[in-house]
């Protein structure tokens, strides 16, 4: 921004400016990044309005130089994520040579398989992206796909429901950290085994489409074991299942709150913490029954 009002009174070519395709998708665990390249964009969209050369590009994964070159693991794990193959910067650079003749801007480059991303977006399923589902011949898989396996597991009693629930986490959590399932131990801490919060994003968004239960963000933070949160999945889909889980819900509630303000917010006042801490489980607002305000 600096740039484009320092060299605005100049007889510019080009103003080029680099942002990622993320802006058109989403970035789970991300959103502040999603937001700077939306800035780019949107600093692109203005030069052009007021008559200023301006071209932005929303590049997908680049393998061959830069960052992502410099940290395959991070690249294979994009290619995980957004399927495709990460472009070449040859042929990147012939790209941007195309899209600067034809004087175009706000243009995203990547090779995308829908497919696969749309299982880690969570809004894959939204109208917007209803064209590309269709290009991907992903118009079957959905809702009734969950209320199916919702079906199956209703059917079980609490037993197998539990080893349904666990073998259905192993499987995602295998795929997301390409781990053979019978390699992952129950008992051991995701993390402990190479989850970063773009993983763990990635599997309650994984949960969230196969089995239609919400997982918070928080219940990732202390490094929970499978064992765990097949207990936390098992009490969404069948409540009262396990016992009255609620002291001990509302004690891990407060905890994460508490970890939390310790962590980010140094000069929270600490009658905030004690309302949010002893508000209801799963929302963290003490809010009375009010008719449904917040």
């Amino acid at each position: 921004m600096h740039l484009s009002g320092l060299t605005g009174d100049l007889p510019l070519d080009f103003f080029v400016l680099y942002s990622s395709a993320t802006t058109l998708f989403g970035n789970p665990g991300q959103g502040n990044y999603v937001a700077a390249n939306m800035t780019l964009e949107a600093l692109a969209a203005d030069r052009r309005a007021r008559g200023l050369p301006a071209t932005c590009i929303g590049w997908g994964p680049i393998g061959d130089t830069g960052y992502l070159a410099r940290n395959t693991e991070i690249q294979d794990a994009l290619v995980s994520r957004m399927g495709g193959h990460p472009l070449a910067s040859g042929d990147a650079l012939a790209l941007l040579e195309q899209i600067l003749v034809a004087g175009a801007s706000n243009l995203a480059v990547l090779d995308l398989a829908w497919g696969v991303m749309g299982r880690f977006l969570p809004s894959a399923r939204s109208p917007k992206f209803s064209e590309l589902a269709v290009l991907a011949g992903d118009t079957a898989a959905g809702t009734d796909d969950v209320e199916d396996l919702r079906q199956r597991l209703d059917a079980l009693d609490i037993k197998d429901l539990h080893l349904a629930v666990t073998d259905i986490l192993l499987r995602e959590l295998g795929e997301i950290l390409r781990l053979s399932p019978d390699k992952i131990e129950v008992g051991r801490s995701v993390y402990d085994m190479g989850m970063d919060s773009l993983m763990g994003a990635e599997l309650i968004t994984a949960l969230q489409a196969k089995l239609g239960v919400t997982l918070s963000v928080m219940a990732l933070s202390e490094g929970p074991t499978i064992a765990r949160l097949t207990e936390r999945i098992v009490h969404e889909l069948r409540p009262g299942a396990l016992g009255d889980e609620g002291p001990q819900k509302a004690t891990d509630h407060a905890r994460q709150v508490r970890q939390v303000a310790a962590q980010h917010g140094s000069d929270v006042d600490p009658a905030l913490v004690t309302m949010l801490s002893e508000g209801p489980v799963g929302t963290g607002l003490n809010a009375p029954d009010d008719g449904g305000r917040p």
